[in-house]
Protein backbone atom coordinates (compact mmCIF):
# COMPACT_ATOMS: atom_id res chain seq x y z
CA UNK A 1 0.00 0.00 0.00
CA UNK A 2 2.89 2.55 0.77
CA UNK A 3 4.43 2.42 -3.08
CA UNK A 4 0.92 3.10 -4.13
CA UNK A 5 0.41 6.15 -1.40
CA UNK A 6 1.28 9.52 -2.14
CA UNK A 7 1.78 12.42 0.09
CA UNK A 8 0.24 15.45 -0.02
CA UNK A 9 2.97 17.70 1.05
CA UNK A 10 5.09 18.23 -2.28
CA UNK A 11 4.07 19.61 -5.43
CA UNK A 12 5.41 16.90 -7.43
CA UNK A 13 2.98 14.32 -5.48
CA UNK A 14 0.46 16.85 -6.00
CA UNK A 15 0.88 17.22 -9.89
CA UNK A 16 0.56 13.44 -9.99
CA UNK A 17 -3.12 13.37 -7.92
CA UNK A 18 -4.13 16.22 -9.80
CA UNK A 19 -6.70 13.46 -12.15
CA UNK A 20 -7.74 12.74 -8.42
CA UNK A 21 -7.69 15.79 -5.99
CA UNK A 22 -9.68 17.80 -9.95
CA UNK A 23 -11.32 15.52 -11.63
CA UNK A 24 -11.97 15.52 -14.77
CA UNK A 25 -10.43 19.40 -15.14
CA UNK A 26 -6.87 17.93 -13.66
CA UNK A 27 -5.81 21.94 -13.12
CA UNK A 28 -2.66 22.50 -11.53
CA UNK A 29 -3.61 25.04 -9.85
CA UNK A 30 -6.91 23.55 -8.34
CA UNK A 31 -4.54 20.60 -7.25
CA UNK A 32 -2.48 22.74 -4.79
CA UNK A 33 -5.75 24.50 -3.00
CA UNK A 34 -7.22 21.37 -3.06
CA UNK A 35 -4.29 19.69 -1.52
CA UNK A 36 -3.92 22.30 1.55
CA UNK A 37 -8.05 22.01 2.18
CA UNK A 38 -7.57 18.17 2.28
CA UNK A 39 -4.16 18.44 4.46
CA UNK A 40 -6.14 20.60 6.59
CA UNK A 41 -8.68 17.98 7.07
CA UNK A 42 -5.95 16.16 8.49
CA UNK A 43 -5.10 13.52 5.59
CA UNK A 44 -1.57 13.41 4.59
CA UNK A 45 -1.56 11.11 1.64
CA UNK A 46 -3.90 9.38 -0.84
CA UNK A 47 -3.57 5.38 -2.00
CA UNK A 48 -4.25 4.81 -5.88
CA UNK A 49 -5.87 1.84 -5.25
CA UNK A 50 -9.31 0.23 -5.98
CA UNK A 51 -11.46 -1.29 -8.77
CA UNK A 52 -12.09 1.96 -10.48
CA UNK A 53 -9.61 2.72 -13.47
CA UNK A 54 -8.92 6.06 -13.98
CA UNK A 55 -6.61 7.12 -16.93
CA UNK A 56 -3.75 5.13 -15.40
CA UNK A 57 -4.69 5.81 -11.91
CA UNK A 58 -7.21 3.07 -9.96
CA UNK A 59 -9.99 4.88 -7.47
CA UNK A 60 -12.51 2.94 -5.06
CA UNK A 61 -15.56 4.44 -6.61
CA UNK A 62 -16.37 7.25 -9.26
CA UNK A 63 -20.18 9.36 -10.11
CA UNK A 64 -21.31 11.78 -11.53
CA UNK A 65 -20.45 13.97 -8.70
CA UNK A 66 -17.65 12.53 -6.94
CA UNK A 67 -14.55 10.07 -6.75
CA UNK A 68 -14.16 7.89 -3.62
CA UNK A 69 -10.20 7.37 -2.99
CA UNK A 70 -8.45 5.62 0.00
CA UNK A 71 -6.44 8.01 2.18
CA UNK A 72 -4.31 8.12 5.66
CA UNK A 73 -4.79 10.82 7.96
CA UNK A 74 -3.18 11.29 11.58
CA UNK A 75 -5.90 9.18 13.02
CA UNK A 76 -5.85 5.99 10.45
CA UNK A 77 -7.21 4.97 7.51
CA UNK A 78 -10.03 7.13 5.74
CA UNK A 79 -12.05 7.03 2.51
CA UNK A 80 -11.94 10.59 1.15
CA UNK A 81 -15.17 11.33 -1.32
CA UNK A 82 -14.01 14.05 -3.70
CA UNK A 83 -16.49 16.22 -5.43
CA UNK A 84 -15.62 16.48 -8.95
CA UNK A 85 -15.34 19.72 -10.91
CA UNK A 86 -18.14 19.62 -13.20
CA UNK A 87 -20.42 18.55 -10.23
CA UNK A 88 -23.79 19.68 -10.47
CA UNK A 89 -23.42 20.46 -6.70
CA UNK A 90 -21.68 23.08 -5.38
CA UNK A 91 -20.70 21.55 -1.89
CA UNK A 92 -20.62 18.61 0.02
CA UNK A 93 -21.42 19.78 3.39
CA UNK A 94 -25.40 18.90 3.13
CA UNK A 95 -24.34 15.55 2.50
CA UNK A 96 -21.78 15.85 5.53
CA UNK A 97 -24.93 16.98 7.67
CA UNK A 98 -26.90 14.22 7.00
CA UNK A 99 -23.92 11.64 7.59
CA UNK A 100 -23.80 13.44 10.72
CA UNK A 101 -27.60 13.06 11.49
CA UNK A 102 -27.34 9.18 10.92
CA UNK A 103 -24.57 8.62 12.58
CA UNK A 104 -26.24 7.37 15.91
CA UNK A 105 -28.49 5.03 14.18
CA UNK A 106 -25.25 2.89 12.08
CA UNK A 107 -26.37 3.14 9.05
CA UNK A 108 -23.90 5.01 6.95
CA UNK A 109 -19.96 4.85 7.28
CA UNK A 110 -19.09 7.06 10.13
CA UNK A 111 -17.75 10.54 9.21
CA UNK A 112 -14.96 12.19 10.38
CA UNK A 113 -14.82 15.50 8.56
CA UNK A 114 -16.03 17.69 5.71
CA UNK A 115 -15.08 20.67 3.96
CA UNK A 116 -16.50 22.46 0.69
CA UNK A 117 -14.75 19.91 -1.50
CA UNK A 118 -14.15 16.63 0.54
CA UNK A 119 -15.94 13.82 3.00
CA UNK A 120 -13.41 11.80 5.05
CA UNK A 121 -14.79 8.88 6.65
CA UNK A 122 -13.58 5.85 8.64
CA UNK A 123 -12.59 3.42 5.38
CA UNK A 124 -14.46 0.25 5.09
CA UNK A 125 -13.22 -3.17 4.26
CA UNK A 126 -16.07 -4.21 1.77
CA UNK A 127 -17.29 -4.42 -1.47
CA UNK A 128 -20.64 -3.08 -3.25
CA UNK A 129 -23.53 -4.83 -2.66
CA UNK A 130 -23.76 -6.34 -5.97
CA UNK A 131 -20.44 -8.10 -6.35
CA UNK A 132 -21.05 -8.99 -2.77
CA UNK A 133 -24.32 -11.08 -3.75
CA UNK A 134 -22.06 -12.55 -6.50
CA UNK A 135 -19.59 -14.12 -3.88
CA UNK A 136 -21.41 -14.82 -0.95
CA UNK A 137 -20.43 -17.56 1.01
CA UNK A 138 -24.07 -18.84 2.17
CA UNK A 139 -27.32 -18.27 2.32
CA UNK A 140 -26.96 -17.91 6.27
CA UNK A 141 -24.73 -14.96 5.02
CA UNK A 142 -27.04 -13.83 3.13
CA UNK A 143 -30.14 -13.89 4.96
CA UNK A 144 -28.10 -12.26 8.08
CA UNK A 145 -27.00 -9.50 6.32
CA UNK A 146 -30.56 -8.56 4.33
CA UNK A 147 -32.28 -8.65 8.00
CA UNK A 148 -29.60 -6.12 9.15
CA UNK A 149 -30.70 -3.95 5.85
CA UNK A 150 -33.86 -4.28 6.26
CA UNK A 151 -33.97 -2.88 10.22
CA UNK A 152 -31.59 0.07 8.86
CA UNK A 153 -33.63 0.94 6.81
CA UNK A 154 -36.75 0.75 8.98
CA UNK A 155 -34.30 3.17 11.04
CA UNK A 156 -34.07 5.61 8.50
CA UNK A 157 -37.94 5.62 7.64
CA UNK A 158 -38.65 6.04 11.59
CA UNK A 159 -36.09 9.27 11.35
CA UNK A 160 -38.31 10.82 8.49
CA UNK A 161 -34.35 10.52 6.19
CA UNK A 162 -35.26 9.19 2.75
CA UNK A 163 -32.05 8.08 1.03
CA UNK A 164 -33.75 8.03 -2.59
CA UNK A 165 -31.30 5.51 -4.40
CA UNK A 166 -32.34 2.14 -2.59
CA UNK A 167 -34.43 1.12 -6.04
CA UNK A 168 -30.91 0.78 -7.60
CA UNK A 169 -29.09 -0.34 -4.52
CA UNK A 170 -26.02 -2.03 -6.39
CA UNK A 171 -23.59 1.12 -5.92
CA UNK A 172 -25.19 2.45 -2.50
CA UNK A 173 -25.01 -0.12 -0.21
CA UNK A 174 -21.35 -1.64 0.98
CA UNK A 175 -20.54 -4.12 2.86
CA UNK A 176 -18.23 -4.79 5.52
CA UNK A 177 -16.55 -7.93 5.01
CA UNK A 178 -15.02 -8.55 8.36
CA UNK A 179 -18.59 -7.88 10.22
CA UNK A 180 -21.02 -8.69 7.64
CA UNK A 181 -22.56 -5.45 8.21
CA UNK A 182 -24.61 -3.52 5.03
CA UNK A 183 -23.41 0.66 5.13
CA UNK A 184 -25.59 2.94 3.36
CA UNK A 185 -23.69 5.09 1.61
CA UNK A 186 -23.73 8.47 -0.83
CA UNK A 187 -26.37 10.20 0.80
CA UNK A 188 -25.98 13.29 -1.57
CA UNK A 189 -29.54 12.90 -3.01
CA UNK A 190 -31.36 12.07 0.50
CA UNK A 191 -34.26 13.89 1.59
CA UNK A 192 -35.49 14.89 5.03
CA UNK A 193 -39.43 15.52 3.60
CA UNK A 194 -39.90 13.03 1.78
CA UNK A 195 -42.98 11.06 1.99
CA UNK A 196 -40.93 7.97 0.24
CA UNK A 197 -39.89 5.16 2.44
CA UNK A 198 -36.35 3.49 2.65
CA UNK A 199 -37.89 0.04 3.18
CA UNK A 200 -40.33 -0.02 0.40
CA UNK A 201 -37.46 1.47 -2.07
CA UNK A 202 -35.72 -1.65 -1.41
CA UNK A 203 -38.17 -4.33 -1.14
CA UNK A 204 -39.97 -3.01 -4.19
CA UNK A 205 -36.18 -3.55 -5.97
CA UNK A 206 -36.18 -7.06 -4.66
CA UNK A 207 -39.72 -8.28 -5.22
CA UNK A 208 -39.99 -6.57 -8.66
CA UNK A 209 -38.97 -8.62 -12.20
CA UNK A 210 -36.48 -7.66 -14.82
CA UNK A 211 -33.34 -6.99 -12.71
CA UNK A 212 -30.43 -9.57 -12.86
CA UNK A 213 -29.23 -8.58 -9.64
CA UNK A 214 -32.92 -9.29 -7.19
CA UNK A 215 -33.82 -12.48 -8.99
CA UNK A 216 -30.76 -13.95 -8.03
CA UNK A 217 -31.38 -12.65 -4.69
CA UNK A 218 -35.11 -14.23 -4.45
CA UNK A 219 -33.09 -17.31 -6.25
CA UNK A 220 -30.72 -17.40 -3.34
CA UNK A 221 -33.25 -16.89 -0.79
CA UNK A 222 -35.77 -19.05 -2.19
CA UNK A 223 -38.47 -16.24 -2.46
CA UNK A 224 -39.19 -16.93 -6.15
CA UNK A 225 -42.85 -18.64 -5.30
CA UNK A 226 -45.15 -16.14 -7.09
CA UNK A 227 -47.62 -16.36 -3.42
CA UNK A 228 -44.51 -15.39 -1.73
CA UNK A 229 -43.98 -12.04 -3.68
CA UNK A 230 -47.75 -11.29 -3.69
CA UNK A 231 -47.96 -11.50 0.54
CA UNK A 232 -44.73 -9.41 0.81
CA UNK A 233 -46.28 -6.93 -1.49
CA UNK A 234 -49.52 -6.88 0.49
CA UNK A 235 -47.28 -6.61 3.88
CA UNK A 236 -45.10 -3.25 2.19
CA UNK A 237 -48.54 -2.15 1.36
CA UNK A 238 -49.88 -2.01 4.58
CA UNK A 239 -46.53 -0.75 5.94
CA UNK A 240 -46.61 2.15 3.75
CA UNK A 241 -49.64 3.48 5.08
CA UNK A 242 -48.28 2.78 8.49
CA UNK A 243 -44.55 2.47 8.79
CA UNK A 244 -44.92 1.59 12.26
CA UNK A 245 -42.85 -0.96 14.11
CA UNK A 246 -45.79 -3.31 14.29
CA UNK A 247 -45.91 -3.59 10.35
CA UNK A 248 -42.24 -3.91 9.69
CA UNK A 249 -42.21 -7.10 12.25
CA UNK A 250 -44.89 -8.21 9.75
CA UNK A 251 -42.85 -7.86 6.96
CA UNK A 252 -39.73 -9.32 8.89
CA UNK A 253 -41.01 -12.08 10.53
CA UNK A 254 -42.82 -13.07 6.97
CA UNK A 255 -39.55 -12.83 5.20
CA UNK A 256 -37.44 -15.09 7.64
CA UNK A 257 -40.27 -17.28 7.59
CA UNK A 258 -40.80 -17.54 3.67
CA UNK A 259 -36.88 -17.88 3.26
CA UNK A 260 -37.01 -20.87 5.17
CA UNK A 261 -39.99 -22.44 4.50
Amino acid sequence: MVEQCRTLDNLRAIHELKAVLCYPSMDPECAVQRAVELSMLGVHSLCLVGSVELGSLRVIGKGTTSLVVKGLARSGVVAVKIRRTDANRVSLLREARILESVKELGVGPRIRCASRNFLVWDFINGVDFAEWVEKVASREELETVLEKLLTKLFLLDQHGIVHAELSQPSNHILVDLERLEPVLVDFESASLDSQKSNLTQFMGFLVNKGNPLSEKLRKSLGLDDPLKIENLKKLLKAYKLSRDSESFREILDYFKASIIT
